[in-house]
């Protein structure tokens, strides 16, 4: 075949170009690279499988750019060279400007003599008829218009199929569309060893690229988890994930995640071997983004508004005067979105962050932009107004579902009121702590309160119900003096306003409080003017969370058939009201009473449907609880080894990253109990002594009396009689001036115990 070029044809630029006849004519014409392909196995066969099959004639490889559609359209063609019968090749197409001109470049890879513009298209075809061939045709996207050329390919050429890589689809009835995503990461809060994370294609190629730059670099216990948090951040985009690593030779780990949270301008490269466009991420976005008209780019920016993706609800009221159903196939077509997950029935969409963050630049000097951001919060006041109406009835679970999904865009919302509306902003505060306590951001949600406290709000009601969820919320953090502080001022406002059902609320709410701390007198006095004040509004959902506080203190008064009394009756109103959260609370904590009394067969049943409820609310700190509770039904059971089990590796974990310091020391009384009854007192000690110095630190009465009891034990069984005594007499001081009747008796049980059978000690008491 004649390979003589014109001198004025293009010089084809692959990166490391590989011509190749081989006898009989077979063609192959292939980059070479001097690094190894990563990962996209799948990816690879099942392409592969779709190019064989004979209807697949045109297959579009779709991306934003720096996913890696060159480098694996190229590894497809070299897997695939024995099974064209005349070759394959691969014709670069990314300097391309005038669509005209692609049969020239066909022309020149196909190393046929194109002598006249006016035969390139017949020398073509005239070619490849006959031919059994895969033809490669990368970076189509600014050249659509050449799709009819291709078009004619494909119908005068039936043994030729065309694998296309394009940020654009090429509209053709029978291309087959095959989007790429970032490559395979591990979960950044579950993932195994260092060398296990190996496996996975992200983090392989992050560790690949960084030794190329850092020689001895090595992924360790240490710095494991920022890489998998690096590559996480990136979305699995393998160019950014090659400039992230190449900073290694400058950065750590942990410099370079936080570097990129800030912005994308550690993601360029001054490597001679990489076309311009791919030195910057910045520039990969750039080269999508000077392909759309005006009207496209304002749109394009303002859904970089959406930190956390979109519905087409959202795309209707923020892109105004736009078919949302148009827009996201407009832009997914030009992969600048990317479908996400669907959530509760609702289909979502989102920009990759780098394209994002683009899309902020370009926003930032549009004097549209306060309009833009107008737009965007109004529609989020809104979605919250209407989901906050169904927290407490059966749809809640939906609405929990679909806020989650949105926590990114509610928290740009907020992030714009504060400094543009604050009374707005007070607004939405006021809708969102509940989400946050619902889903353990604990302390996100008490600073989200703090900070628009701080903003000295006019608006009463609006002051008044952020200070209820400041109560509640510090109250689950274990900040019971200042939880009692918030909802005290909380009390006085709605007393001033003179709503009673608020102040039905905020009597339920300290009642809660002072039984934490241990106050059983006052707690019951702020419980009974609750069941008082929600019997004359008829408000039977307030009257169950008023008894709810009489049943946790008749529990640690003992009186445990009392308390069960009263969950069933809780239950049962909230199972008329459809309440599912209050249902699951209710078979929790009847659960736990039915254990206290022997009734293990019952108290395991509703405990297992109190964890389904909750995993269907994603109530993840009420979960936990639930769990620790069921580990406590396996320790009764004589299965402490499971019950540790659960204790150490489920309910710690997500205790101590909620933040819910009262669920950690519950888990380490029982812990304190397990290691000590198998002898594994240093373990023992611990676990006592951390529970103890928690509830000393939230001034929680009860819970020391609890600890001190469990630590005198163990510190009789370990010998230390004297100490053991001190430590008991403290449990039984406690528990009497609290009339805890269940703790005075088991201390009594014990001291009545070691007085018997070791009398010959002296126990100071």
């Amino acid at each position: 075949m004649d390979k003589s070029l014109d001198p004025d044809l293009p010089t084809l630029r692959t990166e490391h170009s590989s011509w190749q006849t081989e006898s009989r004519g077979k063609i192959i014409v292939l980059p070479s690279y001097p690094n190894a392909f990563i990962g996209r196995t799948r990816h690879i066969q099942a392409i592969g499988e779709l190019l064989k099959e004979e209807d697949k004639r045109l297959i579009t490889l779709l991306g934003p750019g720096g996913i890696g559609k060159t480098r694996l359209s190229v590894t497809i063609g070299k897997t695939l060279k024995t099974a064209f019968e005349h070759g394959v090749c691969f014709v670069p197409l990314d300097a391309v400007t005038d669509h005209e001109q692609v049969p020239l470049y066909i022309v020149q890879g196909l190393g046929l003599k194109g002598r006249q513009k006016g035969l390139w298209i017949p020398e073509i075809l005239d070619f490849l008829q006959e031919k059994e061939f895969l033809l490669i045709l990368d970076n189509l996207e600014q050249i659509l218009e050449s799709a009819s050329f291709i078009d004619q390919i494909i119908r005068n050429c039936p043994g030729v199929k065309i694998l296309a890589t394009s940020r654009e689809t090429l509209d053709l009835s029978y291309e087959i569309e095959y989007p790429l995503d970032g490559l395979n990461r591990p979960n950044p809060r579950i993932y195994p060893d260092p060398q296990g994370l190996l496996v996975f294609d992200a983090i392989d190629l992050f560790v690949q690229k960084a030794r190329a730059a850092r020689p001895d670099f090595q992924l360790t216990r240490e710095n494991s988890r920022t890489v998998v948090e690096i590559c996480q951040e990136l979305e699995g985009l393998p160019l950014p994930i090659e400039l992230a690593a190449a900073r290694i030779k400058l950065f750590s780990p942990e410099l370079i995640l936080e570097e990129l949270q800030q912005s994308t301008n550690l993601l360029r490269t001054r490597s001679k071997d990489v076309i311009s466009r791919h030195q910057t991420i910045r520039n990969t976005v750039k080269w999508s983004y000077d392909l759309l008209n005006a009207e496209e780019k304002e749109l394009f920016q303002q859904l970089a508004l959406f930190r956390s993706g979109f519905t087409l609800t959202a795309i209707e009221s923020v892109c105004s005067h736009h078919d949302a159903l148009e827009v996201v196939e407009l832009f997914i077509n030009k992969s600048l979105i990317v479908k996400g997950e669907e959530i509760a029935g609702i289909q979502r969409f989102r920009m990759l962050k780098v394209i994002r963050d683009f899309g902020l630049e370009q926003l930032a000097d549009n004097p549209n932009r306060s309009d833009y951001n107008a737009n965007f919060t109004a529609f989020f006041l809104d979605f919250l107004e209407e989901g906050n109406l169904k927290y407490e009835d059966a749809e809640q679970s939906k609405w929990i579902a679909l806020v989650g999904a949105e926590y990114e865009n509610l928290i740009a919302t907020l992030e714009w009121l504060v400094g543009n509306r604050p009374e707005q902003a007070g607004r939405l505060g006021v809708m969102f702590w509940r989400f946050h306590l619902n889903r353990g951001f604990l302390r996100e949600g008490l600073d989200m309160i703090e900070t628009l406290l701080k903003l000295h709000l006019a608006e009463k009601k609006t002051n008044a119900q952020l200070l209820e969820g400041a109560g509640v919320i510090a109250q689950n953090l274990g900040n019971y003096l200042d939880a009692k502080d918030y909802l005290k001022r909380c009390l006085d406002l709605w007393r001033e306003l003179r709503d009673k059902t608020e102040i039905t609320k905020a009597l339920n709410n300290l009642g809660w409080v002072e039984w934490r701390l241990g106050n059983y007198d006052q707690s019951i006095s702020y419980s009974e003017n609750a069941i008082a004040l929600s019997g004359e509004l008829g408000d039977l959902q307030a009257k169950a969370k008023s008894l709810n506080n009489l049943a946790w203190t008749y529990m640690s008064q003992g009186l445990f058939e009392q308390k069960e009394e009263l969950q069933r009756q809780i239950l049962e109103i909230h199972s008329t009201a459809g309440d599912e959260k209050g249902i699951a609370f209710a078979k929790t904590n009847l659960g736990w009473a039915l254990l206290e009394t022997g009734k293990i067969t019952e108290a395991e049943t509703l405990l297992e449907e109190s964890v389904e409820l909750y995993k269907k609310l994603q109530h993840q700190q009420l979960l936990t609880f639930t769990y620790a509770i069921k580990a406590f039904c396996l320790y009764e059971q004589q299965k402490p080894e499971e019950a540790r089990e659960l204790l150490e590796k489920y309910c710690l974990v997500h205790f101590e990253r909620i933040g819910d310091v009262w669920g950690i020391a519950l888990c380490l009384d029982k812990l304190g109990d397990i290691y000590r009854e198998v002898g594994n007192y240093a373990d023992a000690r611990s676990a006592f002594q951390k529970s103890l110095a928690i509830h000393r630190s939230t001034h929680s009465k009860y819970g020391a009396a609890r600890s001190s009891l469990g630590l005198s034990r163990l510190q009789w069984a370990d010998g230390e009689f004297a100490e053991a005594g001190r430590t008991l007499n403290t449990s039984l001081t406690l528990a009497a001036e609290m009339g805890a009747n269940q703790l005075l008796a088991e201390g009594h049980f014990e001291w009545g115990k070691r007085h018997l059978n070791n009398s010959s000690h002296q126990i100071a008491l």
